[in-house]
């Protein structure tokens, strides 16, 4: 009988680990994805990073961010070889003084790498009800050649 392991491998979840732990520290990218210019220049911290999805389909990766209350022109994405960034600003309500503050406003940022090739130049950005969904096509399969043999 053969045993088989069910869920990730413990060398996965060691690199979850590390990439959550760099991304609440503050720590940056690697030099191929740096973080946008005002960020990286400021070497902010940037106080939250809004829940996202990542989907694949056969064709494509969809990322569907939560952003309630985020206005799109305070929205950034930006994308570098593999990775995704999305930053920018939410802004607090000025109706009065807050009692009680569930949402998180000010600057937000997260960043992923894709686990895949991607066409970054047929990305499609569209942000609707406080969803930002950025859609982004695998490169398209490349035929085989045949090579004669001499």
């Amino acid at each position: 009988m053969t045993a088989s392991r069910i869920g990730p491998t413990p060398e996965f979840l060691e690199e979850q680990f590390d990439r959550e732990l760099d991304r609440i520290l503050g720590v940056a990218e690697p030099a191929e994805a740096p973080l946008p210019t005002e960020i990286a220049e400021r070497g902010a911290v940037v106080p939250y990073a809004p829940p996202l999805d990542l989907i694949a389909t056969a064709d494509a990766f969809a990322v569907h961010v939560e952003l309630p209350g985020a206005r799109k022109e305070n929205i950034e994405v930006h994308i570098a070889g593999p990775v995704l960034t999305i930053t920018g600003r939410r802004e607090a309500a000025p109706e009065g003084i807050v009692l009680i503050r569930g949402r998180d406003v000010g600057k937000f940022a997260r960043t992923l790498r894709f686990p895949a090739p991607i066409d970054a130049a047929r990305a499609e950005v569209t942000f609707e009800d406080g969803i930002l969904t950025v859609v982004v096509p695998k490169p398209a399969p490349t035929p085989g050649q045949t090579i004669v043999v001499r």
